[in-house]
């Protein structure tokens, strides 16, 4: 029954990888710009259960829905030359830009966000993470104002700003968590890969208010620490930038493999 299942999902998966890349030219979407993020959109599928808990495939056709078609080229093109290991793009193609377009992000995508880091690995599996976002226009400006004054000048077109706290102490004995802060890291890369893979950019940000953060979203200091702010948004041209900022938006280099991994018990620091 089950390998029946996994049957099923894969073919489905490739008709409608194939319906999707083959749009007649003749139609709206025929257009190349169009084209290439219709078929980025289809290289992500959503898997969930119905009522009566049977899985169902769907594809996450979501970014064409907000995410500008003039932005296509900026958001799909390759900002790094393909490495040489084999791993998935979507490690090397996550970047965190500056440059943002005010993009309303629809709710259900939110959601899509954040539980993602819902399923990150925790010690204990205590899930130390507490993330609070903007919830609109109407408290944006709350969130901006604890950025420091650099990452305001273009965190303000980002679509939504938030903050990760970490728990200071274990839910199942009370105990101080000295892990709490490792694991946030697990969070914060779910939501920036998953954002990555609805055509959205998250760029996290070290520059905030620490003085202000807890009193300003009624989160208290003796419980949690604040790790980090964040941005998530669609991408924009970087000519809109500031010169000072334009230099630095690129995608940053690597260390080599070498430098952060070594084999042995008693290979040389």
């Amino acid at each position: 029954m089950q390998r029946t299942g996994l049957l099923s999902l894969s073919i489905i998966v490739l008709i409608f990888g194939a319906l999707s890349a083959g749009t007649p030219p003749s139609s709206p979407s025929g257009d190349p710009d169009t084209r290439r993020l219709r078929v980025a959109v289809c290289q992500t599928f959503c898997i969930d259960s119905d009522v009566e808990g049977n899985l169902r495939l769907q594809p996450a056709d979501l970014r064409s829905s907000f995410v500008p078609a003039d932005v296509a080229q900026i958001s799909l093109r390759p900002m790094l030359p393909t490495p040489e290991q084999a791993f998935s793009d979507l490690f090397y193609r996550r970047w965190s830009p500056r440059s943002y377009r005010k993009t309303e992000i629809p709710l259900h995508v939110q959601e899509i966000i954040f539980d993602a880091a819902r399923w990150a690995p925790s010690c204990f599996n205590e899930q130390p993470w507490l993330v609070i976002t903007s919830s609109g226009e109407e408290d944006f400006q709350v969130f901006l104002e604890l950025l420091t004054r650099g990452n305001r000048t273009w965190a303000v077109n980002a679509s939504i700003l938030g903050f990760i706290f970490a728990k200071k102490v274990f839910d199942r004995n009370g105990k101080p968590n000295r892990w709490a802060a490792f694991d946030c890291g697990s969070a914060w890369m779910s939501i920036a890969l998953q954002s990555s893979l609805l055509g959205l950019y998250a760029h996290g940000m070290g520059g905030i208010e620490l003085d202000r953060v807890h009193g300003a979203l009624g989160v208290s200091a003796e419980d949690y620490d604040v790790m980090c702010g964040f941005a998530i948004g669609v991408i924009d041209d970087p000519g809109k930038l500031p010169e000072k900022l334009l230099s630095m938006e690129s995608p940053n280099t690597r260390k080599p493999l070498h430098a952060m991994w070594r084999r042995g018990a008693d290979s040389p620091g």
